[in-house]
């Protein structure tokens, strides 16, 4: 069967865990994001459209897409995430500046998403932790190659947190793990300052 997907037990476990963090969030329903995961051959793994996080932690391999550094599909069931673009852009983007970028998680947390709405924007303490600024990109259509790029310029530009106004956000790090462990951290800094 071409669509089998052979995945690292560590690489699945990997998906599980940050699946069942956003969804114990209430962040991971129906269409509730999407994760994915560079290899050192250039692959990456991420989630298929329509993948909800709950069904991401129970069984992850069964939720996954294998696409090549171009995007062609190379395994998996369904298609992959429709955001495959900003993913795929993302890891070129910082393979020159910020090669130890190798995951990705878009989410939806609410406060995180008031707070990019705010004008001006009270200074996240995330901020002085990472070292890193938050970009917030303008509302551009889901999907689409023109948030590709804009995402892609921000993390260039160095931003690990990136929010998409009036969608979500993103989170880039060295693992699934410390990119949800970062978009927690903000969330929980946007909810003291949008109350």
């Amino acid at each position: 069967m071409q669509n089998a997907i052979l995945i690292h037990p560590a690489v699945a476990e990997e998906f599980a865990f940050a699946a069942k963090e956003l969804a114990a969030r209430g962040w991971g329903g129906e269409r509730g994001g999407n994760l994915s995961l560079r290899m050192p051959d250039g692959s990456v793994f991420i989630t298929r459209t329509g993948a909800s996080m709950p069904q991401v932690a129970q069984e992850a391999k069964d939720y996954l897409c294998l696409v090549s550094e171009s995007g062609a599909k190379l395994a998996g069931e369904g298609e992959p995430s429709m955001e495959l673009l900003a993913h795929l852009f993302v890891y070129e983007a910082t393979r020159r500046n910020n090669p130890a970028i190798a995951a990705m998680a878009h989410s939806h947390p609410p406060a995180l998403m008031h707070w990019a709405e705010m004008e001006p924007r009270p200074r996240l303490r995330v901020v002085e932790l990472t070292n890193d600024e938050i970009a917030v990109v303008p509302p551009l259509p889901e999907g689409s190659r023109e948030l590709a790029e804009a995402t892609a310029e921000a993390a260039a530009q160095g931003a690990r947190l990136i929010i998409w106004r009036g969608h979500g956000a993103v989170a880039l790090d060295e693992t699934l793990h410390q990119a949800i462990l970062l978009l927690e951290h903000a969330e929980e800094e946007a909810e003291l300052k949008v109350e």
